[in-house]
């Protein structure tokens, strides 16, 4: 199934990028990837600019959308090649296992993190002024276990805990109240998109996590030879202003709405080689 965009018409795109480039729509040669889809909407930035990075690199992409799996899932897809790309946060596992492409795709944004809280407890986090203060206040954080998060975490001397089995029951402890989780670091450009979905939850209001890590596309090893054609198209897509376009309709929004110049930076060391 071809993936419909809110409000992209891609084949539009396609034929307007193809025209400022100079390169006649015949010309453009066809790509069919498979990408995964997001419950939330955020594949949605995600998928576009694919779009316009392929079309700049002369080539006409059909993402095949693949629905909401899970991300341990999603990485045995992308290693198979069932899928064909996902976007991920750098790690040295992620480099190790999967074809990353050099070019950092959200303005900073994958390295800072905004906390999900139960909203009366929105004072016990006013009180938070350090890393010091978070780490002595008997907080604790509900992580997935396989993302880079929860090494961090732990690197960082913060207290957190991992279920078992399925994250997605973290919503439902910290809801709870009584089951050892007082928050979930959650991504920026996502955590608007979740809170409607997870009722009783909100946003943190005070504090905003920052480490030092990107966004990057990485490839199954099987699609490895795209590489040098979608990182050509993303370099041209930033030099001609569609990158900044395109981070500003998606993520624009949600610096405003979270008041992210406004907050205490807290910053986590950071060692690289944390997976």
């Amino acid at each position: 199934m071809t993936t419909r965009l809110p409000g992209l018409n891609w084949k539009l795109l396609l034929l307007v990028v193809t025209w400022l480039l100079g390169i006649a729509p015949s010309q453009a040669e066809q790509t069919r990837i498979t990408a995964p889809t997001t419950q939330n909407g955020t594949h949605a930035y995600f998928h576009e600019l694919l779009i316009a990075a392929f079309a700049a690199a002369g080539r006409e992409v059909v993402i095949e959308e693949v629905k909401d799996p899970a991300r341990l899932r999603m990485k045995k897809m992308l290693a198979s090649g069932e899928l064909t790309i996902m976007w991920m946060t750098q790690s040295p596992q992620n480099d190790s296992d999967f074809v990353r492409i050099d070019f950092p795709l959200t303005d900073g944004l994958s390295g800072q993190r905004v906390l999900m809280i139960r909203p009366q407890d929105q004072e016990r986090f006013d009180r938070i002024n350090s890393l010091d203060d978070l780490r002595r206040s008997g907080l604790v954080a509900g992580l997935g276990p396989e993302g880079v998060d929860f090494a961090l975490w732990q690197a960082n001397g913060l207290p957190a805990i991992t279920p078992v089995t399925d994250p997605g029951r973290l919503y439902d402890m910290l809801r709870a109240g009584n089951r050892g989780v007082d928050y979930i670091p959650h991504s920026v450009n996502g955590i608007m998109a979740d809170t409607p979905i997870h009722r009783g939850l909100v946003p943190e209001q005070h504090l905003l996590l920052h480490f030092n890590r990107e966004g990057r596309f990485y490839l199954s090893p099987i699609a490895a030879d795209l590489r040098p054609t979608l990182e050509a198209g993303l370099k041209i897509v930033r030099s001609n202003g569609t990158l900044a376009r395109l981070v500003e309709k998606h993520m624009g929004h949600i610096r405003r709405a979270l008041n992210l110049d406004r907050r205490l930076v807290l910053s986590l060391r950071d060692d690289e080689k944390l997976n």
